[in-house]
């Protein structure tokens, strides 16, 4: 028995195509990501929407290395994002597996002038390596999962992606420093009010003797 097949890949773009988004049958021009064998989009009434291979291939179509394309591929065709703790934020300039000296984040865009990072899980999260490297360069850098969504509908994970916030894990912010730097202030100013204090006591005091 094979897994169902949502995604496939759009022969003429080279994307990666769900099958909400593809013409039924043959006519949808897409193939197996994994063998690259046709693929046909059946879309009848009675049986959820889904890709089968032309020949009844036993093949699983590799849905998890696909939903993980297509996850990257909605970043890049959008320019907002819901991320914890800051909510909506607006990017611009995505891109793919961009290097980053050891690293390539699975998308690249920029937000506020800066550099921010995202990747995706689906069947792994980011290796401790990995999420270590991040946050000792201080890359602000969010993971998106969407690993329960292989048999979803293309809106289900385009919300995932964008929208939710409960599946995201900040990896580091800067703000994480910002709000240290101003930990520190507080601390330091709360020193200067008690020693205020000290000699506003000790004036009055003095001035009663």
């Amino acid at each position: 028995m094979t897994d169902i097949i949502k995604i496939g890949l759009h022969k003429p773009t080279g994307q990666f195509m769900h099958v909400d988004k593809a013409s039924n049958g043959l006519s949808c021009d897409c193939e197996c990501l994994k063998c690259g064998e046709k693929l046909e989009a059946i879309q009848g009434e009675i049986r959820a929407k889904h890709f089968r291979h032309y020949t009844d291939k036993d093949c699983d179509g590799s849905q998890e290395t696909a939903l993980h394309e297509l996850g990257k591929q909605i970043l890049i065709e959008n320019t907002q994002v819901q991320i914890p703790q800051f909510g909506l934020i607006s990017y611009t300039e995505p891109v793919a597996e961009k290097r980053l000296e050891k690293i390539r984040p699975d998308v690249t865009a920029k937000y506020s002038d800066q550099s921010v990072h995202f990747e995706i899980f689906v069947s792994h999260m980011v290796e401790d390596k990995k999420d270590n490297f991040i946050k000792e360069k201080q890359l602000r850098c969010v993971e998106i999962d969407i690993s329960d969504e292989k048999t979803s509908t293309y809106e289900e994970i385009k919300r995932k992606v964008l929208e939710t916030v409960e599946n995201k894990r900040i990896i580091f912010w800067e703000t994480e420093k910002v709000q240290q730097t101003n930990n520190e202030s507080n601390g330091c100013m709360l020193q200067f009010l008690v020693l205020i204090g000290v000699f506003l006591g000790l004036a009055w005091f003095i001035s009663k003797r």
